[in-house]
């Protein structure tokens, strides 16, 4: 036995490698092990996108015409901690089916954390949104994909007019099948709706392929049906009910499935399959439809059957055997019945198989196994996680069976690669895995009661936050409780699927969520087969992709925003060839920063805080001709997103939860108090409270493109300035008079160059009844919204809040992260009674 020990770096630990190698002389770590499996991973790592931002929002469904609340997360890439590096998020809101921006706006970011809000106008349609930020250290010209994303659904009303519930014939269809759905129609309260229309289309990848035109029967129900010649996938109904409770539309996808044609990919731990040697092989079925496919099947040897194979979790499943040279082998897939033939990479004649051979809470433990054939080699080890290496060593074996355990108790949670080099240190066998699960936060809701709870009353909640070890933590967390109608069963992402899998392996994760819900027993096991599945090739923090990926790697945008001052000549602009100065127009004063020869400058970085919620102006002091150029940062990261892939969590809703999110949606379509109308009312009764009040102008005011709103928070100028003794709106409904401080016709204007500072901030609303009601309903669906909740040294978080009007199921998520990297998130849930 052999013990390697690594030396001590400010990155490494310190940490010990037992290699059970057939050598006497122990090993040692030399300069070029170092140099090799250290300094250049290292170096590579350090060069990709330094920050990994989450986005945590209040809930997951919102209704147009309200409030977004966000939190962004921005984390470093390697340690998880929070990371200093930036002070600019920007954020942007885009329509997920044709990735159009419909807002952006920039953001403070203080200590790796931002949040804010943005207002959802009733003119963006109904459907899924992606919500994505970026810093100017996540935002690299050789990013693959973009993972910094949280999906969303906008709805004009969460509980519709008219409800619809559906049921198909059958499960999945398949070629030859018909397609038969029947639709129970009622209104909001439950009442079934006779005699309703219904306008039916039938559409393949959004082009109409056949419509029909039906009306529902006296207990308010349709039946449609379509021929089965249009069967196939990506179908979905596009449905329009009209009645005289009003109108909605609804879409249903068609469930559809090709037994036969399946995509069935095997991966062999390590990398390699090795004759003579067992070797273990893993599995994944997927559908047409990229979602995962049960499987039976049987493993073959030159024809003759040798062992059976069972996927156990999302088409995913493994095996073992001892492949003989020069035979062949493939697996043929029985259940469901496929005619393919899956052929087994030939096995090499000599070589080396590095598997894991048995686990504890404390190490992991190798096997390493070598042919006859193979002559005593040195190898080298190295662990390494998210661009770090933890261990490395060195060893020579002869025997043809030798192992080495790696410790755990000094790692962070989350994906390792274990990667064995020859004595040349090229890697020879690779594996993923996945390690200290149980080093979190533990997030407590404790001394909370489930007493009977009644409307406007205050509830207490009382968080502790421990580490693995229960020591108190102190923690920065997000908080929201909001009414269950608007969570989407759907949504796999939270923070430790983000930071830990979506972030961390190329490809698609199904259900991600599963492998962190305690309940799940096999939940380990499975992951450990998700790892084998994706390949160590989809690993983002493999040696070989970050050498490629930090080639000619650039900044995108710049912290710093940097501009510069042309003159303007009859044919083309040319640089000012001296100094001078850009004077900086804020509300209420002026200052001046300098330009160098070539008429570039550097924007102050309290600029876009001063200007928080307004624009700012510069001004050359150069003569009438002179223009400033300054890059639109949103315009360059939109220009590098152009061609990226969003990394988003695939959707897989599990029979239990469709089940319980349908019971809960009919629970609450008759007991949910109607909120639209009364919402209008309200909305009507304040619009002319401050009519006739003078709003001061200032020399950043503008009139927003889209509704001529006075400086509105959620977009840019249009082409018109705001007119002294005209009524214009302010954001939030307010009705102004408007009295300018400069007159628009000063044509020096059209030398300013408008920059926008940080998006307005405001705080989440949130009654006090213990002062008193005022006597009316109060219909707030999210309860309280607190993205600022630190504990303290104890690990202790107290807030109070308010229930609503509302009676209904409210679900609480908590989620944060503490100066250590450490990520932690709890649910809750209560419900207020009549």
């Amino acid at each position: 036995m052999n013990t390697i020990i690594c030396q001590k770096k400010n990155i490494l630990l310190g940490l010990v490698i037992l290699l059970y190698f057939s050598v006497q002389s122990q090993p040692i770590v030399t300069p070029e092990l170092e140099n090799r499996l250290y300094r250049n991973l290292h170096e590579y790592s350090e060069k990709v996108a330094s920050e990994n931002i989450y986005i945590q929002t209040s809930k997951d469904i919102y209704e147009t015409d309200e409030d977004l609340w966000f939190k962004a997360y921005v984390l470093d890439s390697r340690s998880h901690a929070p990371s200093g590096e930036n002070n600019t998020l920007f954020l942007q809101l885009l329509n997920e089916k044709d990735r159009r921006i419909v807002f952006e706006a920039k953001y403070e970011l203080i200590a790796g954390f931002s949040s804010g809000h943005l207002f959802v106008p009733d003119t963006l349609t109904e459907g899924d949104y992606l919500l994505a930020a970026y810093t100017a250290s996540s935002v690299l010209s050789k990013t693959e994909n973009i993972s910094a994303l949280k999906r969303i659904k906008l709805k004009k009303h969460i509980i519709p007019k008219i409800a619809m519930e559906s049921e198909f014939d059958r499960q999945y269809y398949r070629k030859e099948d018909p397609i038969k759905v029947t639709l129970q129609l009622s209104d909001r309260n439950g009442k079934i709706l006779p005699d309703a229309l219904a306008r039916v289309l039938l559409l393949r990848d959004e082009k109409i392929i056949d419509r029909m035109r039906t009306r529902s029967n006296e207990e308010g129900e349709i039946s449609i049906g379509f021929s089965s010649k249009y069967t196939g996938p990506r179908l979905k109904l596009k449905i329009d009910v009209s009645g005289e409770n009003g109108e909605e539309e609804f879409e249903l996808k068609i469930p559809y499935k090709d037994d036969r044609q399946i995509q069935f990919g095997l991966f062999p731990e390590g990398g390699n399959t090795v004759a003579g040697l067992s070797n273990k092989i893993a599995f994944k079925a997927l559908g047409t439809d990229g979602q995962p496919v049960k499987v039976k099947g049987i493993l073959y040897e030159e024809g003759i059957a040798k062992d059976s194979l069972n996927s156990v979790h999302n088409g995913m499943g493994a095996f073992n055997y001892v492949p003989e040279a020069d035979k062949e082998y493939y697996v043929k897939i029985y259940d469901p019945p496929i005619d393919s033939l899956f052929i087994l990479p030939k096995a090499t004649k000599k070589g080396i198989v590095m598997t894991v051979n048995r686990r504890t809470e404390k190490r992991i433990q190798f096997r390493i196994s070598k042919t006859e054939n193979t002559k005593a080699s040195k190898v080298h080890v190295r662990a390494q996680l998210r661009g770090i290496s933890y261990w490395m060593g060195s060893g020579t074996f002869s025997e043809n069976q030798s192992f080495f355990s790696i410790p755990l108790d000094k790692l962070p949670q989350g994906i390792t690669e274990v990667t064995l080099f020859n004595d040349a240190f090229l890697p020879i066998a690779e594996r993923l895995i996945y390690v200290n699960q149980e080093q979190k936060l533990y997030v407590e809701n404790i001394g909370f009661s489930q007493d009977t709870i009644r409307e406007k009353k205050k509830i207490r909640l009382k968080f502790r936050v421990t580490d693995q070890d229960n020591r108190p933590v102190k923690a920065h967390l997000g908080l929201s409780v909001y009414d269950h109608l608007f969570k989407d069963p759907s949504e796999q992402k939270n923070i430790f699927t983000h930071y830990y899998l979506s972030s961390e392996l190329k490809g698609k994760i199904h259900d991600p969520a599963y492998y962190f819900i305690e309940k799940n027993q096999n939940r380990w096991e499975h992951l450990d087969l998700l790892l084998l599945t994706q390949g160590w090739r989809s690993y983002y923090w493999r040696e070989d992709s970050l050498r490629e990926a930090v080639q000619d790697n650039q900044k995108v945008v710049y912290e710093n925003q940097k501009g510069q001052v042309f003159a303007e000549g009859k044919k083309e602009l040319r640089k000012l060839a001296q100094k001078g100065e850009i004077h900086l127009l804020f509300t209420g004063h002026i200052i001046s920063i300098p330009t160098d020869a070539n008429g570039v400058f550097t924007l102050p970085e309290y600029a876009l805080n001063v200007s928080k919620g307004h624009h700012f102006f510069l001004k050359p002091d150069q003569n009438e001709n002179a223009l400033i150029k300054i890059p639109d940062r949103f315009e360059l990261i939109n220009k590098w997103a152009s061609d990226k892939k969003f990394a988003y969590p695939e959707r897989f809703l599990e029979s239990d939860q469709e089940k319980e999110s349908r019971f809960l949606q009919k629970l609450s379509l008759t007991n949910t108090n109607l909120l639209d109308e009364i919402v209008v009312k309200a909305h009507n009764h304040s619009r002319n409270k401050y009519k006739g009040q003078v709003y001061e102008g200032n020399v950043s005011d503008y009139l927003c493109a889209e509704y001529n709103i006075l400086n509105c928070v959620n977009h840019g100028p249009g082409f018109v300035k705001p007119v002294d003794g005209q009524f214009y709106k302010l954001n939030g409904g307010r009705l102004v008079q408007y009295k300018a401080k400069f007159s628009t016709d000063n044509p020096e204007i059209h030398n300013f160059k408008f920059i926008k500072g940080y998006h307005l901030s405001k705080k989440f609303y949130q009654p006090d009844y213990d002062t008193g009601g005022d006597g009316f309903p109060d219909y707030r669906n999210t309860l309280i919204w607190e993205p600022d909740l630190i504990t303290n040294d104890e690990g202790i978080a107290e807030i109070s809040f308010f229930t609503s009007s509302n009676k209904s199921v409210y679900l609480g998520r908590v989620e944060g992260v503490d100066g250590n990297g450490q990520l932690g998130a709890a649910d809750f849930r209560f419900v207020v009674h009549y």
